[in-house]
């Protein structure tokens, strides 16, 4: 785990520089026509729709409830986490043009201040992980899924790239974090007896 925080607090950092230029590419004329269109289709993930058919497709499993239980825990975490780091942290969204060091210390409750971490990054990255963990074979495509949605947010001007790095780290170490506690009893489907 300490390795994990480390990358993501570098991989976070290393973003930090290019927040500027890619929140002002974002905003030009081409990725308006082009990459916004594109990018802006894949933010489904971090919405909460998602996670009710989610909900409502593990509901279907045989003995759902440590499952369910696992899941709220792992998917609950991060967003409780992320929202105390808004509110906390204040960030300026770059829609507004106050640029990347803009911060109003626990001025998080403006939507306008939150725009660190993307919540919905979170979201995603935290769903993508646990489905990955229910289902390994897909782990990867969930995870394309999920960063695909940070991307949507920074490319609709809402978050900052460092916003969407961190909020993908959050997401993916608080469901691990969820794992180790609760126990790898939470997070496996059991195959259906046949009768």
């Amino acid at each position: 785990m300490p390795l994990f925080i480390a990358v993501w607090l570098i991989l976070t950092a290393l973003a930090v520089p290019f927040d500027y230029p890619v929140a002002k590419w974002m905003s030009s004329d081409f990725a308006r026509g082009t990459v916004r269109p594109v990018l802006g289709a894949m933010s489904f993930m971090g919405l909460y729709p998602v996670h009710l058919l989610a909900i409502f497709a593990l509901l279907a499993l045989p003995k759902p409830k440590k499952i369910l239980i696992g899941y709220l825990t792992a998917t609950l975490g991060p967003m409780l986490l992320c929202g105390a780091l808004k509110f906390i942290i204040g960030r300026a969204r770059p829609k507004l043009y106050m640029g990347p060091f803009h911060f109003e210390f626990f001025h998080g409750y403006l939507t306008k201040m939150n725009s660190f971490p993307s919540g919905e990054a979170t979201s995603a990255m935290a769903l993508a992980t646990v489905l990955g963990f229910y289902f390994p074979r897909s782990r990867w495509a969930f995870w394309i899924l999920g960063g695909l949605t940070g991307l949507a947010r920074v490319a609709k001007t809402m978050h900052f790239l460092s916003d969407a790095v961190f909020a993908a780290g959050l997401g993916i170490g608080c469901v691990f974090l969820a794992a180790s506690l609760l126990g790898p009893q939470y997070f496996k489907i059991e195959k259906p007896q046949l009768d």
